[in-house]
């Protein structure tokens, strides 16, 4: 039977883990502000938050190829099976006269 995407598991909301995550003060570039640290600190839980996003994005693909495989490996079944049926008359013919 072919198998229905699946539906327990929900897809990684990429956006969820960000929006989690403080905003910065705005800083200019090469400012030597007070808030410099907290960019930086904010840029890598940016960063990492974006690492996880991937890394789960890429399990969630692997595990969609091996359903597909499992189902295309389920199709080839029936057509093999329907090909072994013997062909029986020109479809239409009503064996008359």
């Amino acid at each position: 039977m072919l198998t229905k995407p699946n539906s327990k598991k929900p897809h990684h909301d990429v956006d969820s883990s960000l929006t989690m995550l403080p905003l910065p003060s705005p800083v200019d570039i090469g400012s030597t502000s007070d808030d410099a640290p907290v960019t930086r600190l904010f840029l890598e839980q940016l960063f990492s938050a974006l690492r996880e996003d991937q890394a789960n994005l890429k399990g969630d693909i692997a595990a969609d190829g091996k359903d597909l495989k499992k189902d295309v490996g389920e199709l080839d079944q029936r057509v093999n099976t329907l090909e072994q049926i013997p062909a029986r008359r020109k479809w239409g013919t009503t064996g008359g006269s």
